[in-house]
């Protein structure tokens, strides 16, 4: 899979993912944003995995009707058990984004459909509350957290996975996983601020090659 992360400091929470589809032999299937904009609210959310769930997750918010961030949350389970019906159990992950009206704070949530390591059991949803969240990638929390965000995206984009390695009726295939571009989303209580901190030289139909850049 390719690489998200997120940073809450202070009142901001910032938000940042590569831009890169690809195909399970590693060729660039298509380039567009992965940061998407919660339905009806001021939130944002990530996704890694299939490009369908971006849509699907916005549907089922929705048809849920929520209206603030800590109705979208109880309205969660419902929404994890229809996402993973619509995506036949695809592996996927999602990190959500918002302010909570009653805890007043800002808060990230993290859910993985596949079990990863010891640490995030799958399926379960994990709730952040400061600090540094990755995946995909390994960032610090630093003073300057997009500069953080460069390096640590830059690191991982050189790092050659087993992109399949999540599913069971596909080959192994090593290939290089983030690319297109890094975005960045500051959130803050008043709406979000976007901004594209690097732009690599991938092109659809080629597989990603981090040292021609």
């Amino acid at each position: 899979m390719s690489a998200m992360a997120a940073a809450i400091d202070g009142d901001k929470i910032h938000l940042f993912a590569d831009a890169v589809f690809y195909d399970e032999d590693g060729t660039v299937a298509g380039i567009h944003p992965k940061i998407w904009q919660v339905p009806g609210l001021n939130a944002s959310f990530i996704s890694r995995g299939q490009a369908r769930a971006f849509l699907y997750f916005q549907e089922l918010v929705l048809l849920g009707g929520a209206k603030t961030w800590d109705e979208l949350k109880e309205s969660l389970p419902l929404i994890w058990q229809l996402l993973d019906r619509w995506m036949d159990n695809t592996p996927m992950d999602i990190l959500i984004a918002g302010f909570s009206e009653a805890n007043n704070r800002p808060e990230i949530l993290y859910r993985h459909t596949v079990q990863e390591d010891d640490h995030l059991k799958a399926g379960a949803t994990y709730i952040y509350l400061d600090g540094v969240c990755s995946f995909g990638c390994v960032m610090e929390e630093a003073d300057d957290v997009c500069a953080e965000a460069i390096r640590a995206f830059e690191v991982a984009r050189h790092y050659k996975g087993n992109i399949n390695g999540f599913y069971d009726d596909r080959n192994e295939c090593f290939a290089h996983a983030i690319g297109g571009r890094l975005q960045h989303i500051e959130l803050t209580r008043n709406g979000e601020r976007g901004e594209t901190l690097r732009v690599w030289p991938d092109k659809i139909g080629e597989k990603i090659q981090p040292l021609a850049a």
